[in-house]
């Protein structure tokens, strides 16, 4: 599953996770 973050500065992070994945695991990337 992908995800997209917008984060504090206005910019984009995207990443794929598992979709039963925990909060931790966007964290953890």
């Amino acid at each position: 599953m992908q995800c997209k973050v917008t984060l504090l500065d206005g910019s984009e992070y995207g990443c794929d996770v598992d979709k039963r994945s925990r909060g931790q695991v966007l964290f953890d990337k």
